[in-house]
């Protein structure tokens, strides 16, 4: 059955993801808001807020070892945030996409970061230096989805 929330969403949710241990879930909203909620209990009291972009949120995934969270969004930036720590600020930020982070995704290790956005390109990022990725430009329209094969590759 569906957990039900006891409190209003007052924004549209655009993206989910489940911590690996199924204990937190991680919510994008079009506030602009990352939201890590108590799977036990989606209750108001329950939820922590994170604000670090200028758009909404479109994208986020959590990394297999549930040490991180990365999120993208319409402002063209991806963020990378630790659901354990402070959120009050993102670990690291990449600014310079032209247009929505439509997908981002961990590799399986968690030392990378995969997004694909509507400037047509595809970016593999360092998780630890979101200023070092690989870009694909081959595409001729945005790339509204991008993964990681389960070896990494």
């Amino acid at each position: 059955s569906m957990a039900k929330s006891s409190c209003p969403l007052d924004a549209g949710c655009t993206s989910v993801s489940y911590s690996p241990d199924g204990a937190n879930l991680a919510t994008g909203f079009t506030d602009e808001t990352l939201r890590i909620w108590d799977a036990r209990n989606l209750s108001c009291s329950n939820i922590e807020f994170a604000f670090g972009h200028s758009g909404p949120i479109s994208a986020l995934d959590y990394c297999d070892d549930g040490s991180k969270i990365v999120t993208g969004s319409q402002d063209g930036s991806i963020q990378i945030w630790d659901p354990h720590g402070d959120l009050t600020a993102p670990l690291q930020t990449s600014h310079g996409r032209k247009g929505y982070v439509n997908s981002v995704r961990f590799s399986p290790d968690c030392r990378e970061v995969v997004a694909g956005s509507d400037d047509f390109k595809l970016r593999v990022c360092d998780a630890d230096d979101l200023s070092d990725c690989r870009v694909g430009d081959g595409h001729t329209r945005g790339v509204s989805a991008a993964e990681f094969t389960p070896d990494g590759s």
